[in-house]
């Protein structure tokens, strides 16, 4: 069985096992290009600084903590073993990678291999996704979809983002199927899978708010079935945080860099010298969607919207209908919790979306679960077999050379607002006039761990 649906891999279709195994080709060709390409960059050399400390002063030391011991590529004032201590990021995908720093006799490219591997986990969430809600070719679009250069240019960031939104898919899934069995042991599996995801990234919090609104607005479930759920997660949030409160206060003063850190990224009011800046609510709109299209596409910014809107009109007309008992979680109903997912720190935290590209992370599968509904939507209503093969055949085309374009220019070192500055109008290119702080210089790094 293909875990967590309810379907085995021998009732799947042929061209749906033969496209997932070309997605998966594509994926990692590109991810081999960014394991190879120039470097070591800034973060590459800060996740060398971490996986060090481990090999070098024991986990008995590093206790598992973010440590920097030569660099100090992330000074903060919080020091352990009389080394700065990085505590705004969990610690599990870092020892994660310092096992494959190992593995692969601690050679510094070998780190970036740990998040695209990590990111097949990715990539298998949305397969479960994909036959779970959707039917036919459908099933094959939505992972070619999956492809954006987000996702592709990201696979080899030495940060949380890939596998961090993999695991927190999986962990809605098993969601998904409580409101549809309401079987405890899918709110066990839910509730460990988004532990595992909070501990990968802090970030994965801003996917509660709109799994609770879904469950308290679910109509099959009975209010017991429903106070139960939320108890669970309650009880999963508290524990998230309990354990990392208590691993931030067993080191003096990492609690408390921690929260001054997060008001100072997302405050309004920023001090002279510090390491965010102010933004303006047209900047910040301006630089949102310049993102948004070059990080996912024009295909997908137009295609996904359309399913979001089609998934508003669903929610009204479900609204006002009497058959709750035999109520499902719908294709549309799931479009409009990933697009939730997003909009904390994609559309309304400014100051920290103006200073982390990867803060539109959590619309990638909104993206592409949405284009896939809206392609599917349209295709239905061509009638002529020729036409929908040509319309299908075309977008995800065009999605594709648009997507592995901007992949691999962004891999090679291209940056995208230094290279259309001049073809830019001025308030636009001047909304990116920010300072990029670049790769490291060769020579940062001993050439024998080349």
């Amino acid at each position: 069985m293909i875990w967590p649906s309810s379907l085995n891999w021998s009732e799947l279709d042929r061209s749906v096992k033969t496209n997932l195994l070309i997605v998966i080709v594509i994926y990692l060709i590109v991810g081999t290009a960014g394991v190879l390409k120039p470097g070591p960059t800034r973060k590459d050399l800060e996740t060398i600084e971490w996986a060090r400390a481990h090999v070098e002063l024991g986990l008995g030391v590093t206790r598992g903590y973010n440590v920097s011991t030569k660099w100090s590529m992330s000074p903060s004032r919080v020091r352990l073993a009389g080394h700065d201590v990085y505590v705004s990021a969990p610690p599990l995908q870092p020892l994660l990678e310092t096992s494959i720093y190992v593995l692969f006799g601690q050679r510094w490219r070998a780190l970036r291999l740990a998040p695209m591997l990590l990111g097949l986990i990715y990539l298998y969430a949305c397969f479960v996704l994909a036959i779970k809600y959707l039917d036919g070719p459908g099933r094959s679009w939505l992972m070619y979809f999956c492809l954006s250069p987000m996702v592709l240019v990201y696979s080899t960031y030495l940060g949380t983002d890939v596998s961090n939104l993999g695991v927190l898919l999986l962990s809605y899934l098993c969601f998904a199927n409580y409101l549809e069995t309401g079987r405890m042991r899918w709110m066990i599996w839910a509730g460990g899978l988004y532990l595992v995801a909070f501990w990968i990234s802090y970030i994965a919090f801003s996917a509660i708010p709109p799994i609770l609104v879904q469950l308290l607005l679910h109509r099959r479930l009975s209010a017991v079935d429903k106070r139960r759920a939320v108890l669970a997660w309650t009880a999963t949030i508290i524990l998230g945080f309990t354990v990392v409160g208590i691993h931030l206060l067993l080191l003096p003063g990492a609690l408390q860099w921690a929260v001054g850190r997060a008001i100072a990224r997302s405050a309004t009011s920023v001090e002279a010298g510090s390491d965010t800046a102010q933004i303006s609510l047209a900047s910040f709109a301006i630089r949102q969607t310049v993102r948004m299209i070059t990080h996912y596409t024009p295909v997908c910014v137009v295609l996904a919207p359309i399913a979001a809107a089609l998934a508003l009109h669903s929610g009204l007309r479900r609204h006002n209908s009497a058959d709750a008992a035999n109520e499902r979680v719908g294709p549309l109903a799931v479009a409009a919790q990933f697009l939730a997912w997003g909009i904390p720190f994609g559309i309304l935290a400014m100051n920290l979306a103006y200073i982390h590209p990867f803060s539109i992370y959590y619309f990638a599968v909104f993206f592409a679960f949405g284009s896939t509904l809206t392609l599917q939507f349209v295709a239905r209503r061509v009638v002529a077999a020729g036409q929908r093969r040509i319309l299908v055949v075309s977008t995800i085309g065009l999605f594709l050379v648009i997507s592995l374009t901007r992949s691999f220019f962004s891999i090679a070192g291209g940056a995208l607002d230094s290279s259309t500055a001049k073809y830019l109008p001025g308030f636009v290119s001047a909304v990116f006039a920010v300072k990029d702080p670049g790769a490291v210089k060769d020579g940062a790094i001993p050439r024998d761990q080349w």
